[in-house]
């Protein structure tokens, strides 16, 4: 298909330009160009790109400087690159050290998966708070503190 901004190839049932970076859904399917023997993967969606384009077909964002891999025979599916998985065991830490361990899991966990790392800082907060208030609630239970000894009027 060809991108109605700068004319560029691409292949079809690409997004986005590979030359450009312009959208391509107003664009018009035509015949396919051959596959290129070297394909580039985008760094941020996994989206095998022809080798050489700016910018991904599947996602439209920069291309940078991301490794060649050879390209999949016909028929295959390209594996996507992993985003990396933190170890299960980071889980552990906010559940156990409250809000401590949720800080040393997120500084552990955030080069492989930033978001996983904001759960587990979050899940430290969140077990702290709950901690705090189990203490709190259990010191006036054991002061004999009572609403009832209020009154509102």
């Amino acid at each position: 298909m060809r991108c109605p901004k700068c004319g560029g190839a691409n292949e079809a049932g690409s997004r986005f330009c590979g030359v450009c970076g312009a959208s391509l859904a107003v664009a018009r399917p035509v015949t396919p160009a051959a596959p290129a023997p070297v394909r580039v993967y985008c760094q941020r969606c996994g989206t095998p790109n022809p080798a050489g384009s700016k910018f991904c077909e599947g996602c439209g964002s920069a291309m940078g400087a991301p490794a060649a891999q050879p390209a999949t025979p016909a028929g295959a599916v390209p594996a996507k690159p992993a985003a990396g998985k933190p170890p299960g065991a980071l889980w552990v830490l906010p559940v156990l050290f409250g809000w401590l361990g949720g800080i040393i899991a997120w500084a552990a966990a955030t080069g492989t998966n930033p978001s996983t790392a904001r759960k587990m800082l979050a899940l430290g907060f969140l077990v702290t708070l709950i901690w705090v208030g189990v203490v709190i609630v259990l010191d006036m239970a054991e002061s004999g503190f009572s609403f009832s000894d209020f009154s509102f009027e």
